[in-house]
């Protein structure tokens, strides 16, 4: 008996360790590739790639509609049917790729990098329905080794020639990268996935997950407005520094999300007792981890890739790691609620007041007046889920 709960920890232990390494993975990966791009005569490349990525997100928030959040939600309820689920799931993704297609032909973009587009936000369109799947099938062992050596070849690639490549060309190794992890993902969840297509069961799986859609373009524009508004009121050399600030900031929530995100499908259907002692733990371990992700922002903004970053800015990274973990307790609390609209409406708030603050200081502040921009939204975000949990909800859960 000891040695099968010996063997049960362990499991659960790896599993834990692997979705941790894939969200360290896909979070180190694009950091490195930002400061081979910065530090080997690669500027015009990154330039590229941050605008490319930046036109790439706006389409993306609409084609991720719904988002892994709602595809794991799904499955974990009604496992049975997961077939069916996937297969609405690509459908929709399918009619949402065709229509922000036609969108991008309209961007001033050269035709061979909107074709380049389309496939990548094809592409990556897909990767929630994957994740959601590699979860709650337990899957990420085996997924991390693959994406480990998928993106250490490509990295050694841009390394080898980052100082002869052409903007172009870097998007092409981009997508072929993207499409062998696809492949790789379809061949491992073969069994799990349908393509039987349908339009009527696309519009069924969109309707149903409209309010996570809404949460998803929301949430996007409250992380991200700060960067685009850098890029109109500055210039695109600053919009680039600041990508790397937020992609730390996003590579340390991907980190503690993952943790989480082990035990996902589980929380769902904790009674209000275990809830409430996982909120307390997870308080303590929200603490311990934004002290230590501050300190790796602070040594590699300043060490790594030569951004002078004051105590100041730490900081206010530090409240800012340690507001999104209470946050993001928070939306599991009110998605197991089934308060989507709520989150939603809040989450608008928070958005107009990143807009509002990032356009009143960043021309002054720069990089730290958008960081602040950010942070004021997420905490006023925290702060009316909380005032309105109190209030309203209390006695649910």
């Amino acid at each position: 008996m000891k040695i099968k709960n010996l063997n049960k920890v362990l499991s659960r232990s790896f599993l834990a360790v692997s979705n941790v390494g894939r969200g360290l993975l896909i979070g180190f990966s694009g950091l490195l590739l930002n400061y081979i791009l910065l530090q080997y005569n690669a500027i015009e490349v990154l330039n590229t790639y941050v605008y490319f990525i930046s036109v790439f997100g706006l389409f993306y928030i609409l084609t991720n509609w719904g988002g892994k959040f709602f595809n794991i939600k799904e499955i974990s309820k009604n496992p049975k049917h997961t077939k069916q689920l996937i297969s609405s799931l690509i459908s929709s993704k399918i009619i949402l790729v065709l229509f922000c297609g036609l969108i991008i032909l309209f961007i001033p973009l050269e035709i061979k990098t909107k074709v380049l587009m389309m496939v990548f936000l094809f592409l990556k369109s897909l990767t929630p329905i994957f994740d959601a799947l590699i979860i709650y099938r337990k899957k990420s062992k085996i997924v991390f080794i693959a994406e480990l050596i998928f993106n250490t070849i490509f990295l050694s690639l841009i390394f080898s020639y980052s100082s002869t490549f052409k903007p172009f060309s870097f998007l092409i190794y981009l997508i072929i990268l993207e499409s062998l992890k696809s492949v790789f993902y379809l061949t491992l969840l073969w069994k799990e996935i349908s393509f039987n297509l349908s339009i009527l069961k696309s519009q069924n799986i969109l309707k149903k997950s409209f309010y996570f859609f809404g949460l998803s373009i929301t949430g996007f524009l409250a992380s991200k407005v700060d960067l685009y508004i850098i890029g109109i009121l500055i210039n695109k050399e600053t919009m680039s520094y600041y990508f790397i600030i937020s992609s730390l900031t996003s590579v340390s929530m991907v980190i503690y999300a993952s943790v989480i995100n082990t035990f996902e499908t589980s929380i769902y259907r904790f009674n209000p007792s275990l809830f409430n002692k996982l909120e307390n733990l997870l308080q303590y371990f929200g603490i311990l981890f934004s002290i230590i992700a501050t300190l790796g922002f602070y040594l590699v903004t300043n060490y790594f890739y030569k951004i002078p970053i004051d105590y100041k800015f730490s900081l206010l990274f530090f409240s800012n790691i340690l507001l999104f973990t209470l946050l993001n307790f928070e939306l599991y609390r009110y998605t197991k609620l089934e308060k989507q609209k709520v989150i939603l409406i809040i989450l608008i708030i928070s958005v107009v007041i990143n807009c509002v603050v990032s356009f009143l200081i960043i021309k002054k502040l720069l990089l730290i007046g958008a960081f602040l921009a950010n942070t004021l939204g997420v905490l006023f975000n925290y702060i009316f889920l909380r005032l309105y949990y109190k209030k309203i909800l209390c006695h649910e859960i």
